[in-house]
């Protein structure tokens, strides 16, 4: 799944967080934002391929981080609290940087795009981008000479992203050209690995095969279009592997542990979803969210009504009645919804459509820890 970010409030991580900055702002008045909970403020000087760096318990000293400037990327290291936001300038203008070649940190200023548009005028200079997704603690890539869907796909206003090049270039937001690929491409079947371990990709449709890899939760698979095998209690389907250590590798997987694949930029549903600096009220229940299998798609659900994967409003619960509005919150982010049908779930618990749990989390993490307010009971 793509990053998401935005000018405004930036919700922050416990460990490590890479933001991207969008005007001159002096670095005390961004500690001040953070009070104690700051360990460290770090920029990357691309001239002298160095950091320069702010530490609120250190004396000043040479290359100490005075200031910072619309596109510059910052690394943030926050001690162990959650709920943390920090308020970043909610201006994003267009802005071509000069970058060196070696590594780059910087902020993207141009409009939503997939990595291709995005990179487009560093031509043959680039080598790899890299982003930090602070929930993992652990990098995304992209790599322009590796299949197109790798696990870094599109790039957001105000994202800072690390920049490899191996000659110097501009980076300008005003050149990004259209990704390539027809109709053809925008046909073809994806899905998208499930689950919080990897999945086998079998040389036969069938478990009594050895497994010739397994592929990372979140891995891009197209489709070959050849009709699916029913065996060993699956329906096994023939797929090629897109990203990653596997790209190329052709073989089958069942078809119970991938989704669709949604692209970045596809359309998506209209949602009550967003975040709210409070978080959470105290009342509200801790519980697990899970999201429908997707072979119930057009079955009736237990409260009336037709069970549709794309309705962000759909929730199923044995805790609360149907009709019963619920806010279902991760850290400071949430989605509305409502129980419209039941399930074997412990209590507490919640399963949402796959549209209404992507508004806080990602297909691929398969279960998530959030917590459940009641906005009003049926019939109110």
């Amino acid at each position: 799944p793509a990053p998401t970010s935005a000018p405004g409030r930036v919700p922050l991580e416990p460990g490590w967080n890479m933001v991207g900055w969008t005007a001159h702002t002096r670095i005390a008045d961004i500690a001040g934002m953070l009070e104690h909970y700051l360990d460290g403020i770090y920029v990357f000087d691309a001239q002298t391929q160095s950091f320069r760096s702010f530490l609120p318990d250190r004396p000043t000293r040479a290359g100490y981080l005075t200031e910072v400037g619309p596109g510059d990327g910052l690394l943030i290291r926050i001690k162990d609290v959650r709920g943390l936001v920090l308020q970043r300038p909610s201006n994003v203008e267009p802005r071509a940087l000069d970058l060196r070649a070696g590594f780059n940190l910087v902020a993207w200023t141009g409009a939503a795009a997939t990595m291709e548009q995005a990179t487009s005028s560093l031509a043959d200079a680039l080598v790899a981008a890299f982003w930090w997704d602070p929930i993992a603690q652990e990098y995304r890539t992209y790599r322009p000479d590796l299949p197109r869907f790798s696990n870094l796909e599109e790039v957001a206003p105000a994202q800072a992203l690390w920049l490899q090049l191996d000659a110097d270039a501009t980076w300008d937001p005003g050149e990004a050209a259209p990704a390539p690929g027809g109709s053809e491409a925008a046909d073809e079947e994806l899905l998208q690995v499930l689950g919080s371990t990897c999945l086998n990709l079998r040389s036969a449709p069938t478990t009594a095969r050895p497994a010739i890899a397994c592929l990372a939760a979140g891995t891009i698979l197209r489709s070959l279009g050849e009709a699916p095998v029913n065996a060993d209690r699956y329906e096994w389907i023939r797929v090629t592997v897109t990203m990653g250590p596997h790209s190329g590798r052709t073989g089958w997987v069942a078809r119970d542990f991938t989704t669709p694949y949604q692209r970045p930029g596809a359309a998506a549903p209209a949602a009550n979803s967003g975040t709210d600096p409070n978080g959470p009220p105290a009342d509200a229940v801790a519980g697990d969210a899970t999201f429908y299998h997707h072979s119930l798609a057009g079955n009736v659900m237990y409260c009336g009504g037709t069970y549709e994967p794309d309705d962000p409003t759909i929730a199923a619960s044995t805790t609360y009645d149907c009709g019963t509005r619920l806010r279902v919150w991760r850290g400071m982010q949430y989605v509305d919804v409502t129980v419209q049908d039941t399930g074997a779930f412990p209590v507490n618990d919640i399963d949402l459509s796959p549209a209404a749990f992507r508004q806080i989390g990602t297909l691929p993490e398969g279960r998530i820890r959030v917590h459940i307010e009641v906005l009003s009971q049926p019939g109110q």
